[in-house]
């Protein structure tokens, strides 16, 4: 009998962004995650570091949503990355600096090198390697 892989492990992504005033740049980083080519989900999580939040930034999105939240740890990037870490909600997640634009197959390109990494252990569920 041979063994065939599961359908693609759940590739909803959660891309975390952190930034303190510096609101051009950090639309630019937004920009790029929404026009990404990967054709599943992609929430945002912009968290301010110790500085205003842009609620105007937020979108309820079903395919790339964006959410905005505050660094309620230590200041400084550390802090803001875990913060950004509690609030996701989906199993992967990827960085992107707020002066960062990335190009539009990243996310697609960095999915199928995981996939091929996880091949071997298809015959145990995904979420058991968590």
């Amino acid at each position: 009998m041979t063994m065939t892989p599961e359908p693609l492990v759940d590739q909803s992504v959660s891309v975390v962004i952190c930034t303190r005033d510096r609101p051009e740049l950090v639309r630019r980083a937004i920009g790029a995650v929404l026009t990404q080519e990967h054709p599943f989900p992609i929430e945002i999580v912009l968290v301010f570091d110790h500085s205003d939040p842009d609620e105007t930034l937020a979108s309820d999105d079903d395919m790339r949503r964006v959410r905005v939240t505050t660094n309620d740890r230590q200041p400084g990037l550390a802090g803001a990355r875990n913060s950004g870490i509690a609030a996701t909600k989906n199993s992967w997640v990827a960085f992107c600096d707020d002066d960062d634009e990335w190009l539009p197959g990243k996310l697609t390109a960095q999915f199928a090198r995981s996939l091929r990494w996880l091949a071997p252990v298809w015959p145990r569920r995904v979420h058991q390697l968590r």
